[in-house]
């Protein structure tokens, strides 16, 4: 299950009284509350996260690394060429 429309469908479909949350949960823990959510007929918000300062440097940090790999290897093609 990804979404609460994919629960609700699975529920209807198969009349099945659950279902299971799998690896659609590892990149969005909120689906558990989606689901939840959707299948009460109750408003989904949207979830917003606040990182720590410390996550926000390490993050920021892997941005500009990845930032200059990517420059550095589009450098290297060029001068390929």
């Amino acid at each position: 299950m990804i979404s609460g429309l994919s629960a609700a469908k699975m529920l209807e479909e198969t009349g099945c009284d659950m279902v299971m949350i799998g690896r659609g949960a590892l990149g969005r823990p909120w689906v558990f509350a989606e689901i939840n959510a959707y299948l009460n007929n109750e408003v989904i918000l949207k979830v917003c996260f606040s990182f720590t300062p410390q996550e926000e440097d390490y993050v920021e940090e892997k941005i500009n690394l990845y930032s200059e790999e990517s420059n550095l290897l589009k450098n290297a093609k060029i001068k390929e060429i």
